[in-house]
């Protein structure tokens, strides 16, 4: 994929494929937080449909009767087993979001720190902003040294 075809003139090759890979290390780092929300949402979910089910089942039973009664529930051993499933998925997202997160800043860093060495004719060098406002309002990646 070419995504900075309308730049071509202005970018030179080793910064079209520097950026390239900032756009795909921000793709990957997105991927992983997307999922980490969804099950953290689908974690809360079922957290409250047990708080729910189990207020209306045990609602009149106190003491040993009522945790017999829950601990006894098919229902209840469904959602504890899809919280644990859930709660070990999100441990799981939550270091591969952390290490996208981290691959993606230190190429950011890089190309921030680097920035003189990516543009080689002063021609590219004067419009190079032109490239990196783009990648701030297409991608959501801020490169300008601020």
């Amino acid at each position: 994929m070419d995504y900075l075809e309308d730049y071509r003139n202005m970018v030179p090759d080793a910064t079209k494929q520097m950026l390239t890979v900032l756009i795909q290390k921000k793709a990957e780092k997105e991927k992983w937080k997307s999922l980490l929300n969804q099950w953290g949402f689908s974690f809360m979910f079922i957290l409250v449909l047990f708080w729910v089910y189990a207020s209306f089942t045990i609602a009149d039973l106190t003491g040993q009767e009522g945790a017999g009664r829950l601990l006894s529930d098919p229902v209840v051993w469904i959602c504890g087993l899809f919280c644990m499933l859930s709660g070990f998925q999100l441990m799981r997202l939550r270091k591969k979001h952390g290490k996208a997160d981290d691959e993606y800043e230190s190429a950011r860093r890089d190309f921030i720190d680097r920035n003189e060495e990516w543009w080689s004719e002063r021609e590219q060098w004067d419009n190079r902003h032109l490239v990196l406002e783009f990648m701030k309002n297409e991608y959501n990646i801020n490169v300008i040294n601020k």
